[in-house]
């Protein structure tokens, strides 16, 4: 084989690797794993290759599919309750970010059950190991032994990462637990980290030379991915595209950042990003504003009512909003100067629903832009039977949406 033809299969067996991160839970894993490779071995090579020591040994459970599967559903239901996941699922639907009535939970399962793999549980500190079934040794073909092989030193990434930075306190503070988009862009740290790892062992195994300098930037390899991975899942692929962007960003954004960072700085400048993570996926869009913090916005009682559910969408999240209907070089520059943004629920007393979804912008030329937007937007694709308005003061923007009908399949949240 050819050496670009290695490349080509390496970045194929990397791009299999982009399973879905689950909400708020530890970084989850890729493809299938391996019930037969030399852990320890790996390990080691792990840690030469992430030049960064082991503290102590990393627990390995090998276990059925039917287990692996049942692991990762309690931890679904663990991060994401069947209460939250139906109100979430209805703001998200009324935003029009999501189909109207969309079962968000069960899809979720069932994108689990087409990319179960191997998976890190730092509150475990613990690394779980799947049987490979038939079908995902036909997915993956030629690609088999290395994808085995490769999968498990990202997984073993985290498992490391982890003894050095703490990813439980990264990601599972309950203070943070109403900070999406903050805690996406520590998801996005963990998994651009590991996702490098894992395609440096890979070229390391298969005889490529691994040198910074030569190595894609990380615009080239989001470009790669994009080629190479889709079609890999099905189920992923035909997924909404902001539940889309939730499971596979966090990978590809990470990447980028991690890539580029590398390249300028090596392992150390890495591992400085994880001393000081970064805050909002508007961080991993636009590099340059690593010091613009976020600024945390609060959506006041409406009638003497706190809402049902609230989230934070991000600039990644604005972006997709605004995609829907705009075309995506003016969605990217609307939602540019995000600065900090929530969106709430609220059912009113003869059962029609309200949506308000206040932002913060850098200043007020971005805010104004991101009105503009926002109600081309809605006059585009605005949810049925309903009022809207777009409200502008100063650096601030209000989207609210009123009157908005019950969910067809019954009482709703």
């Amino acid at each position: 084989m050819t050496r670009a033809g290695r490349l080509a299969a390496l970045l194929l067996a990397a791009a299999a690797s982009l399973a879905p991160a689950l909400p708020a839970t530890p970084p989850p894993g890729a493809a299938p794993a391996t019930n037969g490779l030399d852990v320890a071995a790996l390990e080691r090579t792990v840690a030469e290759v992430r030049e960064l020591p082991w503290k102590h040994p990393v627990t390995t459970r090998r276990v059925s599919r039917g287990e692996a599967l049942g692991k990762l559903r309690e931890m679904l239901a663990e991060e994401l309750p069947a209460d939250r996941a139906t109100r979430l699922a209805t703001l998200l639907g009324k935003l029009g970010l999501l189909p109207e009535d969309y079962p968000l939970a069960e899809k979720l399962g069932e994108l689990l059950e087409e990319q179960v793999a191997g998976f890190y549980v730092a509150r475990d500190d613990t690394l779980y190991v799947p049987e490979l079934d038939a079908a995902a040794r036909e997915a993956l073909g030629g690609n088999l032994d290395l994808a085995r092989r490769t999968i498990l030193a990202h997984e073993l990434d985290h498992a490391l990462t982890d003894q050095h930075f703490d990813l439980e306190k990264l990601l599972e503070d309950p203070t943070l637990r109403e900070r999406d988009d903050l805690l996406f862009a520590r998801k996005a740290l963990a998994e651009g980290d590991a996702t490098l790892l894992m395609m440096l062992v890979m070229m390391r195994d298969s005889g490529l030379p691994v040198s910074r300098e030569a190595f894609p930037s990380g615009a080239t390899l989001r470009g790669m991915f994009d080629l190479l991975g889709s079609g890999l899942y099905p189920k992923l692929d035909e997924a909404p595209p902001w539940l889309r962007d939730q499971l596979v960003e966090p990978y590809v954004l990470g990447l980028e950042l991690v890539v580029d960072t590398w390249k300028a700085g090596g392992w150390k400048a890495v591992d400085a990003l994880w001393k000081r993570p970064p805050a909002s996926t508007e961080q991993f869009l636009h590099p340059e504003r690593r010091d613009d913090a976020p600024t945390p916005v609060t959506l006041p009682p409406w009638r003497g009512r706190e809402p049902l559910v609230t989230v934070e969408l991000g600039e990644l999240g604005a972006r997709g909003w605004l995609a829907a209907v705009l075309p995506r070089e003016r969605a990217e520059a609307a939602a540019a100067g995000w600065d900090g943004d929530r969106a709430g629920l609220w059912r009113a007393q003869d059962g029609t629903w309200r949506v308000r979804w206040r932002s913060t912008w850098d200043t007020e030329e971005d805010a104004r832009e991101f009105a503009v937007a926002a109600r081309e937007r809605l006059a585009g694709k605005a949810p049925a039977a309903c009022t809207w308005r777009v409200a502008r003061s100063g650096k601030d923007v209000e989207v609210a949406i009123e009157g908005l009908p019950p969910v067809r399949q019954g009482d709703g949240p």
